[in-house]
């Protein structure tokens, strides 16, 4: 879902000015290197469409998975928004490719899971399917070996909705959350966006409940076998897949003799683990699918529609399906996209004079130190993980503050950034420890 309301293609051409000169004559650099000749064209339109504040701000949209996912919810919990509803479908018919189906980005291949969820989003909101796009949507699905090549996330949500019998979903018991830390899988040993979104996801698999789906609605027509009958959900080349299948079989197998006493208990590490990172209308993670779980899992601990930490997970979704953009957030963390992985690395600023573009790059970094993006550092030696050199090396989780991230580089201000690349190893060296992006930030 669309933040912000222009087009690709639509942004306001860069003024033909003294700016517009010095990125025609004095960025290029004519070498023999097609590469070169690649990043030197891609950093001059980067330029261009810098904003005048010193902002850079595209337009910034999911791929049709999440839109998708968020009817889904809502016929999940049965509190559907029929207007908000309405002006999903119409951007997930628009966004619907040539071959029929969705793509995971503007311009992509066929995917099935994205199509999978696109279509049973539309049918949840009332398109017929017999309607042209769903009828397109429908052959590329089974032209591809129909729902049950869907990757596990979307077998997991076919399964909350019972299209699809719980065996096509890998055995992921709450259990998990007592596994000890020599254990070969432990959730300190996986990314936190990792974590946000499985630690939900395990009370949702353990308790297996069942969408509200107040209209009934069901794809079996997606799948080539009877969902029930099918036996190809998981892969069976290779060793690995091999011995995966067996510890999903033993797991099975054990499952019921699971004490209830400790299956109340990993339910309650989860349930407080999740809860004491909700992050406030930031959402847990600061993602959509970390969010989603948490509020279903929520309504499945029976927690009621009134209860204030309910309340705001589910805000903190409702607030994902903006419009229009503030142009005082969303440029922040573009801005830093922007400077991190573009204009800094290519333009060597710092090594030039004030009046070459190098001073748009400058702009930018002035952009941001007078909107202090930060990253809230919290929870401080919570996790035993290893500190590694550079700016990622930090042993403790980062709560991301609005759509500044974690996985945005920091940028040293106060011109920190606009220093030789020896003189900013030697101030991150210089840094107090805790520290993360500007002075002051911790």
């Amino acid at each position: 879902m669309s933040r912000i309301a222009p087009k690709p293609g639509t942004y306001p051409a860069p003024q033909s000015d003294a700016r517009g000169d010095i990125v025609s004559h004095t960025l290029r650099r004519v070498t023999d290197s097609p590469l070169d000749r690649a990043v030197a064209d891609a950093r001059d339109a980067l330029v261009a469409r810098q904003d005048a504040q010193g902002h850079w701000l595209f337009e910034l949209e999911a791929d049709c998975t999440i839109p998708a996912e968020y009817i889904m919810m809502m016929h999940f919990l049965d509190e559907i928004d029929a207007e908000l509803e309405t002006k999903i479908c119409r951007y997930l018919r628009s966004a619907q490719a040539e071959h029929g189906g969705w793509p995971l980005y503007h311009g992509g291949a066929f995917n099935i899971s994205c199509t999978v969820k696109a279509y049973y989003a539309l049918k949840l909101a009332g398109d017929r399917p017999d309607a042209a796009h769903m009828v397109r949507a429908r052959t590329a699905i089974l032209e591809h070996g129909g729902a049950a090549a869907v990757n596990v996330f979307t077998r997991i949500a076919l399964a909350l909705y019972g299209q699809l019998p719980w065996r096509g979903v890998p055995y992921i018991p709450v259990e998990i959350m007592l596994l000890p830390r020599w254990f070969p899988f432990h959730l300190d040993k996986v990314s936190y966006w990792s974590r946000t979104v499985m630690v939900p996801l395990f009370i949702l698999c353990t308790r297996k409940p069942v969408a509200k789906n107040p209209r009934n609605v069901h794809i079996r027509e997606l799948f080539t076998t009877p969902p029930e009958t099918e036996r190809d959900y998981f892969r069976t080349e290779g060793i690995l897949a091999k011995a995966f299948l067996v510890a999903d079989r033993l797991g099975r197998m054990i499952d019921p003799l699971i004490p209830a006493r400790m299956r109340e208990r990993a339910t309650r590490l989860a349930e407080n683990w999740m809860l004491e990172r909700l992050n406030g209308e930031d959402g847990l993670g600061a993602i959509f699918p970390a969010m989603v779980n948490s509020l279903e899992a929520m309504v499945i601990l029976g927690y009621a529609e009134d209860d204030p930490r309910r309340v705001t997970a589910k805000r903190a979704l409702q607030k994902l399906t903006v419009v229009a953009c503030n142009v005082a957030e969303v440029p922040i963390a573009q801005t830093h996209c922007a400077l991190s992985n573009g204009v800094e690395d290519r333009l060597d600023i710092g090594r030039r004079s004030a009046d070459h573009p190098q001073d748009l790059a400058r702009r930018g970094l002035l952009f941001l130190q007078l909107h202090e993006a930060r990253l809230e550092v919290v929870d401080p030696g919570a996790l035993a993980l290893p500190r590694v050199a550079g700016d990622r090396g930090l042993g403790f989780d980062l709560r991301p503050r609005g759509l500044c991230t974690p996985t945005h580089r920091p940028l040293l201000a106060s011109h920190g950034a606009l220093r030789p690349r020896r003189d900013r190893r030697q101030a991150r060296r210089r840094r107090p420890p805790g520290q993360v992006g500007w002075p002051g930030t911790r």
